[in-house]
């Protein structure tokens, strides 16, 4: 779907060095297994870790614990003050060319890659600030230093109200009081501190090695131009992307704070949903995103006419290169740690469709950054039912799989590991304040462990089977679902719909109303309330049974209810050799003719059995203008003539295909098909004596 640009590298992250005086949140482990936390050593285990492998099959590694926020220090020093001036930064000697340029002179050097045309003094044995003091000329407030040599790496210090580009510099740290760029650096050390000051500090096309580590408290670093390589980023807590910037190269550990795009990429580019690039290169460190950012959203179109909305964002691309200047874009396979993201659930939900990393094909990433496979990994999807064309969202809720609603009511919004599920549709409803109303479709591989329920914060979640439909015979074929256990909250509700479940028990807790819409539920189920819109059962055990109009209950071997509120309008069909423990039966509140049929399945060998044990308060309807006492009918089903017959409800009623309809055609009803008794006395039903004085 989404149309991923080739470029090279940008992006910061995070490392720490054995100089590092404070820690930083380090980026999790690039590789499957447990996470465990990397501190950056000497130049010479850099260079070894620069030309090892990514990962290797197998390799077992440890991640970041997913259930907790790395901790990170604050963004000061001891060492750093809110400024640094001339006088306090380390006096390195060198050699220097120094000059005023203009404004026009300073951008066209930035975005045209043009150093600018100006005569140079030149100042030797002294040091950067002194060059800057010695410049001569009208101050423009922009000047240009051409490093000629240093005796060591210096502080760099950009006096207040300045703005300096330096070329080839050789820097220790940074203190932008004022603004500095660094166009090119020689032989920079293993870490760059950038310190306290109010200016910018800018890497221009800057190709090193060099750690980053901000210790200031709102350190701004901009990345400017093509080819930017670090060797990591850690601490700073504003980055800036202007000009023609769209990758950044990083060669080590990264953390990312406040990310801003102020280049023309997507204005350039509006079809690339990644506007921007981060090329981890010879690690295995994945970044870390402590914040989120908001670049705008695009429309966007495929070869195919296909048309989505997605908002812009960064793309994460784990690469290797060689001596000989190869490069070869990395995968990252399932299981892996690929990204860290330390920040809210709320948060997250908002970064996983902002960045974008390149793994295997069919993978994604989890809300913890990890890579899976959703085609073969526990997964489910996620909907939400939104109001659409006068519906409320609770409407369409109520009419998915029983009636018709506008395309626009229920809307696709993630795939998640089951695991996730919950906490998903917690952070999607509390970050989009969203309707609360929640349709999850289970896949084939789909198991769920634990206790279901529905999410916290959301009203109502349906819950749909993995169903593969045949449209040439119009034939549902249901692919068994495992779940044991549902609590549905107080005033909250769960509908099992188009699903077949298998195991071995099913418990339903929870004072929320429970309903099953067309569920197959192949297990023995203990539930307090429970209400039925079409259901096939092993064993139902409950107190309160409820049901809508024009439905039928099928049951396999057990069903004892202690009262039925029920309309008047529906089938209870016990298969052969089903026991039916019926209790207190209401439908009085109900004015149609309908009248409730129990049909007792028999094959000649076993014979399905009915007890009432509780009184009959049916009611009464009128027809013809005469008022009429309801009654219950009680029939058997001669389920041997019937399968001979194809009558869909005689089959085995947890096959995958298996079928409600009791009337498919005028000649198949399985009212056709009901033991008729002359002249025989035959026990159908059993009822206490209580319910007949009811």
């Amino acid at each position: 779907m989404k149309k991923k640009q080739v470029a090279l590298l940008l992006a910061a992250l995070m490392c720490i060095t054995p100089m590092a005086e404070s820690a930083a949140v380090m980026g999790a482990e690039f590789s499957s297994g447990e996470e465990t936390v990397e501190m950056q050593g000497t130049e010479e285990e850099a260079e070894a870790e620069d030309t090892a492998e990514i990962w290797t099959s197998g390799e077992e590694v440890s991640d970041f614990d997913t259930d907790e926020a790395p901790e990170v220090d604050g963004f000061t020093s001891e060492e750093s003050e809110s400024s640094t001036d001339a006088a306090g930064a380390k006096q390195v000697k060198g050699s220097f060319e120094v000059a005023y340029i203009t404004e026009e002179q300073y951008n066209n050097a930035l975005q045209n890659e043009e150093r600018p045309e100006v005569d140079m003094k030149t100042v030797e044995d002294t040091t950067f600030s002194n060059a800057l003091n010695s410049i001569e000329g009208e101050n423009t407030g922009y000047c240009f230093v051409s490093v000629q040599d240093l005796e060591d790496a210096a502080d760099f210090v950009a006096p207040e109200g300045m703005t300096v580009l330096v070329e080839n510099a050789r820097a220790r740290s940074i203190t932008p009081n004022g603004n500095i760029v660094f166009w090119g650096m020689i032989d920079p050390p293993e870490t760059i501190e950038i310190k306290e000051g109010k200016g910018t500090t800018t890497f221009f096309c800057q190709d090193m090695r060099s750690v980053l580590k901000g210790t200031g408290s709102d350190d701004k670093v901009i990345f400017c131009g093509q080819n930017n390589a670090i060797g990591g980023i850690s601490g700073v807590e504003n980055i800036y992307l202007r000009n023609n910037s769209h990758d950044l190269q990083v060669f080590g550990s990264s953390e990312f704070f406040n990310i801003y795009n102020e280049t023309d990429n997507i204005k350039n580019n509006p079809q690339d949903e990644n506007a921007f690039f981060i090329h981890i290169v010879n690690s295995k460190t994945a970044p870390v995103f402590h914040k989120t950012f908001d670049w705008g959203t695009g429309e966007f179109e495929n070869e195919n006419g296909e048309k989505w909305s997605s908002p812009y964002g960064i793309g994460i691309i784990y690469k290797t290169s060689d001596e000989k200047g190869e490069w070869e874009d990395i995968p990252v396979p399932a299981g892996t740690q690929a990204v860290k993201y330390d920040m809210s659930d709320e948060d997250i939900v908002e970064m996983l469709s902002r960045i974008w990393v390149y793994s295997e094909d069919g993978t994604t990433q989890d809300m913890n950054g990890k890579i899976w496979n959703p085609d073969k990994d526990n997964a489910v999807d996620l909907q939400e039912f939104r109001d659409c064309e006068g519906m409320s969202a609770k409407e369409i809720f109520e009419a998915h799989g029983r009636a018709e609603f506008p395309d626009g009511g229920c809307v696709w919004i993630n795939v998640a590991p089951t695991a996730q599920a919950e906490r998903y549709i917690n952070a999607y409803q509390k970050k989009n304040n969203a309707s609360g109303y929640y349709l999850m479709n289970m896949k084939a591989n789909t198991k769920i462990s634990g206790t279901l329920t529905v999410p916290s914060v959301a009203k109502a979640l349906k819950i749909e089977g993995q169903n593969n439909y045949d449209e040439s015979t119009d034939t549902d074929n249901f692919v068994p679902a495992s779940i044991s256990s549902v609590n549905v909250p107080a005033g909250k509700k769960l509908s099992l719909s188009r699903i077949l479940v298998k195991a071995n028990t099913l418990t339903f807790t929870g004072s929320g109303e429970v309903e099953l819409m067309n569920a197959r539920l192949n297990a023995n189920v203990t539930a307090d309330k429970i209400k039925i819109a079409d259901a096939v059962v092993k064993s139902l055990n409950c107190k309160e049974l409820t049901s809508e109009e024009g439905v039928c209950l099928v049951v396999s071997e057990y069903l004892n209810f202690e009262k039925a509120v029920i309309n008047p309008e529906i089938t209870i069909y016990g298969q052969p050799g089903a026991y039916l423990k019926f209790g207190e039966i209401d439908s009085a509140e109900y004015s149609q003719t309908a009248i409730p049929q129990i049909y007792l399945g028999t094959n000649g060998k076993q014979t399905a059995q009915l007890y009432i044990g509780g009184a009959l308060k049916l009611g009464t309807y009128e027809t013809e203008g005469e008022t009429y006492s309801r009654n219950l009918i009680v029939r058997q089903f001669d389920t041997k003539e019937a399968q001979a017959a194809g009558v869909p409800v005689s089959k085995d009623c947890f096959d995958p295909t298996y079928r409600y309809a009791w009337d498919e055609t005028e000649d198949n009803d399985w009212f056709y098909f009901t033991k008729i008794y002359k002249n025989e006395e035959i026990n159908l039903v059993t009822v206490n004596a209580s319910a007949v004085s009811g």
